[in-house]
């Protein structure tokens, strides 16, 4: 029996998952601005007359920002926006009140776009690689892992700004604001060392997913953080999130 309910509920989280990849993929906005942006702004800074060094440098150590930005896109405008934006359409609330529902739901959000964060920076891998040479599998396998555990940091603060009560719109200027704060932050810590920018970064999450990817932070201790704070934001939104199913009214 208990094999039997094991079974039912893995068909029911892989079948939710395909659902939420598929729509995603066939998101057209999602692509422009996640894979087509950065791999034209990485082209462009790299042939453009101020950045002509930039084609002897190390690869990663170049395209590490573009990653750590998909990572932080993926995160708050996917897997975080898309949960909020269920959430207020009533979606959640007409199938997805009782405690097991959630735990499904969530397990499915989180495997779909898990996949499709990593198909994201495998397509900016294979269009952005030969710029700096041949491929090279094995740092393509470093990169991945590095990649999602940057991806995996973001959508454990993603999952606790989904408790916020925030609505559809609002959550939209919210992320996209804290984006805009984290790249200027980056871009203008990176500029000048000594600003109040390049302090603040200590406290970026931009800051941290860079680190990640360039190597200067390890592998294991980065997926150990990142897998330890998503378990946690897992367990704090699995006890803390509210739904009022749209017929209690009745």
């Amino acid at each position: 029996m208990s094999k039997t309910f094991a079974e039912h509920h893995t068909q029911r989280i892989l079948s939710i998952t395909y659902t939420l990849m598929k729509e995603q993929i066939n998101e057209p906005i999602a692509i422009l601005w996640i894979i087509i942006s950065p791999s034209l702004l990485f082209y462009f800074l790299c042939f453009s007359k101020k950045s002509e060094s930039l084609v002897n440098h190390n690869y990663i150590d170049s395209a590490s920002w573009f990653y750590s930005y998909m990572a932080s896109s993926i995160a708050l405008f996917g897997f975080s926006f898309y949960l909020i934006g269920r959430r207020e359409s009533g979606f959640i609330r007409s199938f997805i009140f009782k405690k097991t529902s959630i735990s499904i739901y969530l397990a499915s959000h989180i495997i779909s776009y898990s996949t499709i964060s990593l198909f994201y920076a495998t397509i900016f891998y294979l269009t952005s690689r030969p710029t700096f040479g041949a491929y090279v599998f094995e740092e393509y396998a470093d990169i991945l892992l590095r990649f999602y555990a940057s991806y995996t940091f973001y959508s454990s603060l993603g999952l606790l700004l989904a408790l916020a009560p925030l609505r559809f719109s609002t959550a939209n200027t919210l992320f996209s604001a804290v984006s805009f704060l984290m790249i200027s932050c980056g871009y203008l810590g990176a500029s000048s060392p000594e600003s109040i920018p390049a302090k603040l970064n200590q406290i970026n999450p931009l800051y941290f997913a860079q680190s990640i990817m360039t190597g200067a932070l390890d592998i294991i201790t980065a997926l150990t953080i990142s897998l330890t704070s998503l378990l946690i934001s897992c367990l704090i939104f699995y006890n803390n999130f509210r739904i009022n199913p749209v017929w209690s009214r009745y």
